[in-house]
C-alpha cells in the first residue's frame, strides 16, 4: 500500500493542487487512514513529506542557475514564489536566491 502512495506523491509532486483528500481518493483510501498510516509508516506527516519533495526538486532547479525564482517555484509545484521561499527557509534554512548564490556552479 504504502509504495503505492509513494509512487503516487513522487509521480505527481509538482501539480500543485495535489493534497491528501486528492491523493485518498485518487488511490481509493480513506483520508484519516490514509494520514495515519502515512505517518506510522514513513515518519512523518504526508504534507510535510510533499513539501521536502517540492524543496528537493527546487534545489536541483536553482542549481542549474537559469531558471527564475518564480519559475521554479510553479516547476516544484508550488502555488507561487512566496510559498517556495517560506518552505525553502524552513526545509532549507536560507532563502531560495541565497542558495542559488552559494551552490549554483559559476
Amino acid at each position: 500500500m504504502m509504495d503505492h502512495v509513494l509512487a503516487y506523491l513522487h509521480g505527481r509532486y509538482q501539480e500543485q493542487t495535489l493534497s491528501l483528500p486528492a491523493v485518498a481518493v485518487a488511490l481509493g483510501y480513506n483520508p484519516r487512514y490514509l494520514t495515519t498510516r502515512f505517518t506510522q509508516v514513513v515518519g512523518e506527516h504526508m504534507h510535510t513529506y510533499l513539501v521536502g519533495l517540492r524543496v528537493a526538486h527546487a534545489c536541483r532547479a536553482l542549481m542549474g542557475g537559469d531558471v527564475s525564482i518564480k519559475e521554479v517555484a510553479y516547476e516544484s509545484g508550488f502555488s507561487g514564489p512566496g510559498r517556495l521561499d517560506s518552505a525553502f527557509r524552513r526545509h532549507v534554512g536560507v532563502s531560495p536566491s541565497e542558495y542559488r548564490r552559494i551552490f549554483a556552479s559559476p
